[in-house]
């Protein structure tokens, strides 16, 4: 299945384009320590599926890339790609991409007695109680996260 995701951002967009029927590499079934190594062990490789760890074998599944910094304390730096899902009911305190006011953002969501937050995951960042003349529309939650750890 061939998926494209296109995102208008100004006069730029960003086009993410893949084929799910691509995403299969091998996998080592041992552990890799964090710690210390363990002595040698026997291991096989076996083929995983990226599309299905990735939840991207479904039509309501997206990826875009995140351009800033509001959400680093949340691990998701500028650069990072989020894997979106459409289909699921946003709860309070997930992750969610929205479209305010036209453009799009990415924040966690925050259910108030006195209505919704959109919490930046930065110091920096205030959170953005929605006004009644925002234009607000949540248009899917983050599943996962794809980092470059470089």
């Amino acid at each position: 299945m061939l998926k494209i995701l296109t995102v208008m951002r100004g006069t730029n967009a960003h086009v993410c384009v893949y084929n799910s029927a691509m995403l299969k590499i091998s996998k080592i079934t041992i552990p890799v320590s964090a710690g210390f190594p363990s002595p040698a062990q026997d291991y096989r490789e076996e083929e995983i599926n990226l599309a299905k760890l990735l939840c991207l074998d479904s039509p309501s599944v997206y990826l875009a890339k995140v351009e800033g910094d509001s959400m680093e304390d949340a691990n998701c730096p500028n650069g990072t790609m989020l894997v979106i899902d459409r289909s699921i009911v946003p709860r309070s305190r997930d992750i969610i991409v929205g479209i305010l006011n036209g453009g799009f953002i990415v924040k966690r969501l925050i259910n108030t007695p006195n209505g919704i937050l959109l919490y930046a995951e930065h110091k920096t960042y205030p959170p953005y109680a929605l006004k009644e003349d925002d234009e607000f529309e949540i248009w899917g939650v983050v599943v996962k996260m794809i980092l470059d750890p470089k």
